[in-house]
């Protein structure tokens, strides 16, 4: 089976989350979803992290695949994997289970693809310290809108 390259994969999707839950079926549940800017209150902490994907690899072959975690550039987890594609239709489901990932102040966190002695980034998200309240403002204050009389009088009740 022949071996295969970084430019042999694509990344459908990553998501950072809180947790990740196998269920039956091939399904997989995913906690505490983040999108955008992820706020923290206050640092140092500990952040729960944990990371799900989806890769697919554009040929068949077999590889060793490393993910490496970074927090501002300091390493903080490696997961390897051997895979064998034999269907390029079918996904490699990527899901590193929920680690704590120590974040000192604002930064970065990024996922690289490393693939025969070659690497790519395949996911970034930038961390910022803004107190809780703040964050929670903003929320309420984009939720006003739908709060209006005007949005309550065309609400009607069902018997």
């Amino acid at each position: 089976m022949p071996r295969l390259s970084l430019s042999a994969v694509h990344v459908a999707n990553f998501v950072f989350c809180e947790d990740i839950r196998q269920e039956a079926g091939n399904k997989v549940t995913i906690l505490g979803a983040a999108a955008g800017k992820l706020n923290i209150p206050t640092v140092p902490a500990n952040i729960k992290a944990a990371f799900y994907g989806e890769l697919f690899l554009s040929a068949l072959g077999a590889a060793k695949i490393s993910l490496l975690v970074a927090y501002d550039g300091t390493q903080v987890a490696t997961i390897d994997m051997n895979v064998i594609v034999n269907d390029v239709e079918e996904p490699i489901v990527v899901a590193i289970p929920a680690f704590p990932l120590p974040v000192l102040g604002p930064g970065q966190i990024t996922i690289d693809l490393e693939l025969g002695g070659k690497r790519r980034t395949i996911f970034k998200r930038e961390v910022r310290v803004q107190p809780l309240t703040t964050a929670a403002s903003s929320i309420v204050q984009q939720q006003q809108p739908s709060q209006s009389p005007t949005a309550r009088k065309r609400t009607r009740k069902l018997p």
